[in-house]
């Protein structure tokens, strides 16, 4: 019995002076290594900027405080990236990405060209939730509301990536089931392309999001001397900086075409997704998402955000899978027009 007693007064003293035995393979795993992320957008654009952003502050966050390489693979509305992510990329936690949540979309709906499934991906993390996209025009276009752009006697010239991007997407939406009287002009290289056309005078507008990029870009518009008017907005409710202009989602008349809206909608749902590919072990993923939310509520990186005009309401990673298993009850008739205008 006195034997008995000693062994585990012993047992005790150890858990004590030592603490919990950890399974301590997911905490070593990124000490002395990198961890890539992927940038399935252009340099130079809202999403490279904020990835860059939590990239300078999250080794902080992930035990063994690994050195962060931030590669951009942009090309085909970041379907890219995101095929990479899926099919390619090492399934052991070393690499995650970024791609545009549109193709979440896209891949229910059966466009071509998507290789994954998004239910199967690990989501570790949606930076900004509640984001609208704008449609803006400049200035010397006389376009001021959503009825001068649709009453137009002459198109509206407006700016936009490739098959596959939002900044297509929604032009095509407004031009289809509002009316919009634009003219579209895709090819443009990201967002930053999409501004180097108006302001050199090759399109006179272009639709984007408003908090993660309009908002910061048309101040710097304003002061190189190409101010733009934000004509139309679109969001599950209106940006609380832009009451005076018009939410579009208002003006749907349809029930499938504000189901329609409302499925193009889901990006700004789970707006700046951040995942890490099928495969990766289980206590890998809860590490990171961990590190991701710890990042993006760290003081310093929020000081930071607002110094530069980035926008952080994040969302966590088991949330934004539940949006993902969602979208596959979309009605056949809805993704059917959705397609329309994502091909």
């Amino acid at each position: 019995m006195t034997h008995r007693i000693v062994a585990l007064a012993t047992a005790v003293m150890v858990l004590i002076l030592t603490g919990p035995v950890k399974d301590g393979h997911a905490d070593d795993f990124y000490k002395g290594r990198h961890l890539r992320i992927v940038v399935s957008y252009f340099p130079g654009g809202g999403n490279d900027l904020e990835v860059r952003l939590i990239a300078r502050h999250m080794p902080r966050h992930v035990p063994g405080n690994p050195r962060i390489v931030v590669q951009n693979m942009p090309g085909a509305g970041t379907v890219i990236g995101a095929n990479y992510l899926y099919r390619i990329a090492p399934q052991d936690g070393s690499v995650v990405g970024i791609f545009g949540p549109s193709q979440v979309v896209r891949q229910v709906i059966g466009v071509p060209g998507v290789e994954f499934q998004s239910e199967n991906f690990n989501w570790l993390v949606a930076v900004n939730v509640g984001d609208v996209v704008t449609c803006v025009a400049t200035e010397r276009s006389g376009v001021k509301t959503l009825d001068d752009a649709i009453k137009r006697k002459e198109p509206l010239v407006v700016a936009a990536s490739g098959p596959g991007s939002s900044t297509l997407t929604w032009p095509r939406a407004y031009k289809e089931i509002l009316g919009a009287n634009f003219k579209i002009v895709p090819g443009y290289p990201g967002a930053a392309g999409l501004r180097a056309a108006i302001e050199r005078g090759e399109a006179e507008a272009t639709c984007i999001a408003w908090a993660s990029y309009m908002r910061r870009a048309r101040s710097e518009m304003q002061a190189s001397g190409t101010p733009v008017n934000v004509f139309t907005q679109m969001g599950m409710k209106a940006a609380p900086d832009l009451p005076q202009v018009e939410n579009a989602l208002e003006r749907t008349k349809s029930k499938t075409d504000r189901q329609v809206f409302t499925a193009l909608l889901t990006e700004y749902a789970m707006a700046r997704p951040f995942v890490a590919p099928p495969g990766v072990p289980v206590e890998r993923v809860q590490l990171l998402r961990k590190a991701f939310m710890d990042t993006l509520r760290d003081p310093r990186l929020l000081e930071e955000a607002k110094k530069i005009g980035v926008e952080i309401n994040p969302l966590p990673g088991e949330s934004v899978h539940e949006i993902v298993k969602n979208l596959k009850s979309m009605p056949p008739e809805v993704a059917e027009k959705v397609r329309s205008f994502m091909e």
